[in-house]
């Protein structure tokens, strides 16, 4: 079992110091922000990083600390733990969604909602947990189509979408 100690508490991680320092230290992005850190702030790091992958959905329950883990999850662990000490908001939420309400360009405006594709975590350490198949398939992809309300039909800007206008049922919905 990995662990990291703070003050004379052990905490159980997916991946001990030694081991992020080595990983990340073949990481052109974070190898030099990770090498800054004191041991205190690697393993804090790692702790939230840990506890983050935990909250995941697991085809088979969260994997245990107290058991050998994968490579990925260790490598997932550590890059979570260079993310969240260079940006602390993510150990809150690590989510890459993004919302788009209002695209303004001189006079034109257009508002709208659109939920786009996100994953739970940033690119690098889902895709990594993704390949290793453990994730369930859900397991907090949101999806991005856009939401329109009170929309019942499709869209006539849908690529797929089928002209009804012959249906009898749709009468003068569509054409007026």
């Amino acid at each position: 079992m990995a662990t990291v100690d703070i003050d004379g508490n052990d905490f159980p991680v997916y991946a001990d110091v030694d081991f992020a320092d080595i990983y990340l230290s073949g990481d052109a992005q974070r190898a030099v922000a990770w090498a800054a850190r004191d041991a205190t702030s690697k393993a804090r790091g790692l702790i939230s990083g840990t506890r983050l992958l935990q909250r995941l959905c697991w085809t088979d329950g969260v994997p245990s600390t107290d058991d050998p883990v994968l490579a990925a999850i260790a490598e997932a662990t550590s890059l979570m733990a260079a993310d969240i000490l260079a940006k602390p908001s993510l150990g809150d939420s690590a989510s890459t969604a993004t919302d788009v309400k209002r695209a303004k360009a001189g006079p034109a405006e257009v508002e709208f909602f659109r939920n786009f594709e996100s994953t739970p975590l940033p690119t690098a350490a889902w895709q990594i947990l993704l390949d290793t198949g453990l994730l369930c398939e859900s397991a907090g992809i949101t999806d991005s189509s856009p939401y329109i309300s009170g929309s019942e039909y499709p869209s006539r800007f849908d690529p797929d979408f089928d002209d009804i206008s012959d249906d009898p049922a749709l009468g003068s919905y569509w054409y007026g």
